[in-house]
């Protein structure tokens, strides 16, 4: 297989390339070398390449954290996987010593490696994880683009285990891109009476409509408005700000007793809330960054089919074509882009 691979390397600030580099070995006894089939670009791997760089990431890293590939060798250690299966990688290593770990809180690791910004990453001919971040894909006929969306939809399933939903409730997506369209399917899964999704873009909107959902532009519509007309003037029981920082929005159109997911991130926005209101009409808050626990029932809803997913990817390149996926999200062409690394 040789000795090098090509990789998308980000050199420094801005500066994406496709480079040859020394293609990784197996150093560890609890090693897995994947041939990297593809990998799909996350917003994150959008802000880290982005100027100025919006994401923290260390320079000549290989970008890349979600995922899928096969494998091709294994260390001396490794049991319960065989040479040739397809797998999904868990890209966040937690510590596992520290106290955030040992209380189950391995999403806030301070120790953690985030695959793809500070340890090399996926969006590569090959990959080494240790065998702690490897899923089995047990239904090998799933296709590749479905089951490369593992990674986020482990987020967004994450984050529903937060939330009490009951079948019927009325529920508001804020921001329609692949995790707003997630929610979207899962929410229709859960047995949503409505699930209203506020989104600015035309084709985004065709996807959220084809997803039997309902569409609030906020450009044109005064959202709250809006919602309490959609759910008989009272607002909505379950609200996810998908986008990051509209917490204001998410309270005015939620519910008496009604709930708020705060999922999407934006360091830099700040909201002006009246804490009586969320007393007074006992609304919920809560927050959810990345995953926990959550891999394995994200694939199980991958492989049954709970979940379709057919909307979210609309453009596919080869590796060497990577920067015409990065452009296409930043033209607005694309909701999500996946890189094929072995064809």
């Amino acid at each position: 297989m040789g000795d090098k691979m090509k990789a998308a390397v980000l050199v420094d600030e801005g500066n994406l390339q496709v480079l040859s580099v020394e293609k990784p070995k197996i150093k560890n006894s609890n090693d897995i070398l994947i041939q990297v089939e593809c990998c799909a670009i996350c917003g994150s791997d959008v802000s880290a390449i982005s100027v100025p760089r919006r994401h923290p990431v260390t320079y000549n890293t290989i970008i890349g954290h979600e995922y899928v590939g096969k494998i091709v060798e294994m260390g001396d250690s490794v049991s319960g996987f065989s040479i040739g299966e397809r797998v999904v990688v868990e890209p966040n290593i937690a510590c596992g010593k520290c106290a955030m770990c040992k209380n189950g809180h391995t999403n806030m690791c301070p120790n953690i490696k985030l695959t793809g910004f500070h340890y090399n990453g996926g969006m590569a001919e090959f990959s080494v994880m240790p065998d702690t971040q490897v899923h089995k894909i047990r239904d090998q006929s799933v296709q590749a683009k479905r089951v490369v969306l593992t990674e986020p939809l482990a987020c967004v399933i994450s984050s529903l285990a937060k939330l009490k939903i009951q079948i019927g409730d009325y529920c508001v997506v804020l921001g329609a891109g692949p995790i707003g369209l997630m929610y979207t399917e899962l929410l229709k899964a859960y047995g949503a009476g409505k699930v209203i999704v506020s989104v600015r873009s035309a084709r985004h909107k065709s996807a959220v409509e084809a997803l039997g959902a309902i569409v609030v532009d906020p450009g044109k519509d005064n959202l709250n408005e809006f919602v309490k007309a959609q759910t008989d003037g009272l607002g909505a029981d379950i609200v996810i700000d998908c986008v990051g920082g509209l917490m204001t929005d998410a309270v005015s159109c939620c519910a008496v007793g009604g709930q708020v997911m705060l999922f999407g991130l934006n360091e830099a926005k700040e909201n002006h809330l009246i804490p009586f209101d969320l007393t007074r009409r006992e609304i919920s808050v809560a927050g959810s960054y990345i995953t926990k626990k959550s891999f394995p029932r994200a694939i199980r809803v991958i492989e049954a089919g709970v979940v379709k997913l057919d909307k979210i990817v609309t453009h596919i390149f080869d590796l060497e074509n990577i920067q015409s996926g990065f452009q296409a999200i930043k033209n607005g062409e694309a909701i999500k882009v996946v890189i094929q690394c072995h064809k």
